[in-house]
């Protein structure tokens, strides 16, 4: 609906006490029709008028809205665009839950158009109503612009690489993380954690360039520390900024000769390459001919015999779990009683909960899907772009798609997730504690829905397998390979050929 002050409704209607008694409402709705005021309205949302400006809660909420100059400025027709100040104190009011839900409607529509303009003044005023919405929607608008944020970030690498002197990387730094760029990040919520996260790698990355110096990256801590951080981010600074300048540290750029440089780069391409062809390409076998044109080629003689030993393995205990359910002697019990215990990290709770909820759904599989789908869930990073210590190589080897999902399980920080076709392979990166769920399915929609399933047909196998994380081990090797595997005509499980994940 088009919000419409509570002033211009007593100037225009002098004649109307609000909120508006049962026996003036048809009087009213010839006259609202007929006026200017309620023009940019469609007929059902001047119905919705008429009828909750008989509700007392509704014109309070009118009568509030305005005395929030910039709030009710905002929501005309063509208002200026100014900071909220809460000069009402509505954030802290007992009935500001019920204000939220009155605002929302109004509010979210206006704040989505302002973001989609690429303007950092816009954005950085627009945020400040994020308070005033409900979380669903205050996520949407927070997420066009990250996704700006997201793209500028980005950008900015190559040119970091680029740079050839420390006064090309302070400039770079400066023109990018400008005041206004940190009170913009300072807006964002919990679930946009990560737009601030990203400028702590680039840290990272200006401590190791070759043309950095202990200044730059002193000064880069100065204004990082202008972030409102996690207490761990922040500890995390504070010990790079007490390394540098105790000189644990070497950040500052080394003389050394083009010769040198060049000897040294082409070293380590070839070091690349040859590591590169050893991971990568196929392993021709000795032994195990039958298996040569199969999906297993890409696995050692000895990792196959690893495989073959685990499939073994959890096959005896299905089988031993199978036949103490099935002794006659047995006592029933009932249903085994399973306890959700809520994830820390807020995202992924929201969407295996939301996942849980549509359980009930009887939606069935089909027999093989194929297609490869880059993309990654709603309001998740892709696979691709994530960061690690530890670089996973998975297979499906199965007729089904599986849609990956992978977090940390703490409150701020972000999820990632991306689909493997029908015998696909992929590769990304993993960290030390981190929660990997494989989920089974058919059909990726062709619109991504945040509020449904990541894909169009689901059985209990899906259902299940999100109460069956992964956690990579503190003593993970640098490179793992996973196959997603069928036990039998029903059953999948996770393969852990190097031996980096525990149940």
């Amino acid at each position: 609906m088009q919000f419409i002050r509570l002033s211009t409704l007593r100037q225009q209607f002098p004649a109307v006490h609000f909120p508006v008694a049962v026996s003036d409402q048809d009087a009213l709705r010839e006259a609202f029709y007929a006026n200017e005021c309620a023009s940019q309205n469609s007929i059902p949302e001047k119905e919705q008028w008429l009828i909750s400006l008989q509700s007392e809660e509704f014109v309070l909420f009118l009568d509030w809205t305005e005395q929030e100059r910039n709030l009710a400025s905002l929501l005309d027709e063509n208002g200026p665009i100014l900071p909220f100040q809460n000069t009402t104190r509505v954030l802290s009011h007992a009935l500001f839950s019920r204000f939220q839900q009155f605002i929302t409607p109004f509010l979210s529509k206006k704040l989505d158009k302002l973001m989609q303009v690429d303007n950092m003044d816009a954005w950085r005023k627009g945020m400040t109503y994020l308070v005033l919405l409900n979380e669903r929607e205050a996520d949407m608008v927070q997420s066009t612009v990250y996704e700006h944020l997201r793209q500028q970030h980005a950008s900015l690498k190559p040119q970091i690489l680029k740079a050839r002197s420390e006064n090309e990387l302070h400039e770079l730094l400066r023109k990018n993380f400008t005041p206004q760029l940190v009170e913009l990040l300072n807006l964002f919520t919990v679930s946009f954690y990560r737009v601030k996260t990203m400028w702590v790698e680039t840290l990272v990355e200006i401590a190791h360039h070759k043309h950095s110096s202990k200044r730059l990256v002193l000064y880069l801590i100065s204004e990082l520390n202008q972030l409102t951080l996690n207490a761990d981010h922040l500890q995390e600074l504070r010990d790079m900024e007490r390394m540098v300048k105790n000189n644990n540290v070497k950040v500052e750029s080394t003389k050394t000769s083009i010769k040198k440089i060049i000897a040294i780069a082409a070293s380590l391409i070839v070091l690349v390459v040859l590591i590169g062809v050893i991971w990568w390409l196929p392993t021709e076998p000795e032994r195990d001919k039958p298996q040569e044109k199969t999906a297993f080629m890409d696995f050692t003689p000895e990792e196959r015999a690893t495989m073959d030993s685990l499939l073994h393995q959890v096959k005896q205990q299905r089988e031993a779990t199978d036949n103490q359910i099935d002794r006659p002697d047995m006592d029933y019990v009932g249903e085994e009683l399973i306890v959700n215990i809520p994830w820390s990290n807020l995202q992924a709770e929201e969407l295996i909960s939301r996942w849980r909820e549509k359980d009930s759904l009887g939606r069935t599989p089909l027999s093989a899907d194929s297609k490869k789908d880059d993309r990654s869930f709603p309001m998740t990073e892709t696979l691709k772009s994530k960061t690690g210590t530890v670089t996973a190589k998975f297979q499906n080897d199965t007729q089904l798609s599986v849609f990956i999902m992978i977090f940390k399980d703490r409150e701020d920080e972000w999820v990632y997730s991306g689909y493997v076709e029908k015998g696909g392979i992929t590769t990304f990166k993993l960290n030390p504690g981190e929660q990997i769920l494989v989920l089974p399915g058919s059909r990726v929609p062709r619109d991504l829905d945040y509020d449904d399933l990541p894909f169009y047909q689901v059985d209990s196998r899906f259902f299940e397998s999100l109460e069956k994380p992964y956690t990579v081990s503190d003593f993970s090797p640098k490179k793992v390979k996973l196959v997603w595997k069928a036990l039998n005509s029903y059953d999948f499980y996770l393969l852990d050929v190097s031996g980096a994940l525990n149940v």
